[in-house]
């Protein structure tokens, strides 16, 4: 046999072929280093057995280099059940998994390493140039066939938790290594071990591809359905019924007495809903003018209630400006509702423009926290907690309350920039 690196690419070419289709899919597909990072291991345990494979087949055609044979055999037999740990080691379920899997290769490991002292036991080589194996020098087979089940049996977890027809690739390879490990132990064929490796670690790579695809599948649709569940508590939340009812109640009575100023209720109503499903609709950034209407067709349908004695005092300095959606609003209805509704009151609604940030704020002479139930204090603090995660999601924008037995004042920190 020629000792030349053309000789060992004639006897490693699909191998070579494989890892490097492998190493061009992992380049190509934009895998995340810390993913890719895992498959680098196998992929030089493939290429240094690969050589000393080579080495092996040479010296054993080549009579004198009986101690070179001897330890290529041993770093042979330590590195194929390692490549079999490190692909077991890609799909371990957990981190003590990825421990256990380990035991089978040390103990392997340990035994050729100590094959020198063991006088033949494990494996030796005899005058004539030739491999005799030992009682001990079946752990390989042993420890590969280990690997192949523990293997088969990840995958096959896989397989019953995403998709079937995507795994049956990967048990067949599986199925094809241990039929490799069978014929090579029974010396029908020899040295296509890594190849088929090779092989296995490709398929794995495009089978965990599969299932990562999948997973991210999963919770692209997990992640819009959540969102859309929001959007629906956030449209209950913000669409209170009892004032749908009243607005209704109120708009009934106008009819008979003021039919003109039910019209204008109706259009005040119709602007209201309108608002509210449009900014539960879409996470963009509205003008100021437009958040400024909701709240203006809010006012109109609560002052169109003749009980209500509310007075809105407007200092629109600043009005140039985009904002969440939703945020400004449910401040003014909180006013309302849980400030000077009660006992009537007066409200004030102003911005103006800082150094680099709008300062909006909205402020009520009513009676606070003083005269509330739990319930409304509960309800109070999870609407103003929803206004300031969109405020800080959607713009970098500060809520500050100051909540007092004479009155309650929200300031909201809008950037500029």
């Amino acid at each position: 046999m020629d000792f030349s690196f053309t000789a060992y690419l004639s006897e490693n070419f699909i191998t070579l072929l494989v890892l490097a289709g492998l190493i061009v899919i992992i380049i190509s597909n934009d895998t995340p280093l810390e993913v890719a990072k895992n498959y680098i291991p196998t992929i030089i345990c493939i290429l240094v057995d690969t050589v000393v494979v080579f080495l092996e087949v040479w010296a054993s055609h080549n009579p004198g280099h009986e101690t070179l044979r001897f330890w290529m055999s041993v770093i042979n037999y330590i590195m194929i059940p390692a490549i079999l740990l490190f692909e077991v080691i890609l799909i371990a379920p957990s981190k003590l998994a990825r421990n256990l899997a380990i035991i089978p290769a040390a103990v392997n490991s340990i035994i050729y390493l100590l094959s020198p002292l063991t006088d033949g036991f494990v494996f030796k080589i005899n005058e004539h140039n030739q491999f005799v194996r030992g009682p001990l020098g079946y752990t390989i087979y042993i420890v590969n066939i280990v690997y192949l089940f523990v293997l088969f049996d990840f995958t096959f977890s896989y397989i019953k938790r995403y998709n079937r027809r995507s795994g049956l690739i990967i048990i067949y390879i599986i199925i094809a290594a241990f039929f490799t490990n069978i014929l090579e132990f029974l010396n029908i064929i020899t040295s296509y071990v890594c190849d088929v490796y090779s092989l296995m670690l490709l398929f794995y790579y495009v089978f965990l591809c599969v299932l990562y695809e999948s997973d991210i599948r999963k919770d692209l649709a997990l992640t819009e359905l959540k969102l859309s569940q929001e959007r629906v508590k956030l449209l209950q939340e913000q669409i209170q019924p009892h004032f749908i009812f009243n607005s209704l109640y109120v708009i009934k009575g106008l009819i008979r007495k003021d039919p003109k100023r039910a019209a204008r209720s109706v259009e005040d109503f119709s602007d209201y809903l309108r608002a509210n499903v449009n900014a539960i609709k879409s996470n963009e950034l509205i003008p100021f003018d437009e958040e400024l209407t909701h709240i203006e067709a809010f006012i109109a349908l609560e002052l169109a209630n003749e009980e209500v004695q509310v007075d809105v005092e407007y200092d629109l300095q600043e009005t140039d400006f985009r904002i969440p959606p939703l945020t400004v609003e449910p401040l003014v209805e909180n006013a309302f509702k849980y400030g000077v509704s009660k006992q009537g009151g007066k409200i004030w609604i102003s911005t103006q423009k800082g150094e680099d940030h709008v300062i909006i704020t909205v402020k009520d002479n009513g009676t606070g926290s003083k005269n509330q139930t739990k319930q409304e204090i509960d309800r109070i603090g999870i609407g103003l907690d929803n206004v300031r995660s969109r405020l800080e999601l959607k713009s970098n924008s500060i809520l500050e309350t100051d909540i007092q037995d004479s009155g309650s004042t929200f300031t909201i920190y809008l950037p500029t920039e």
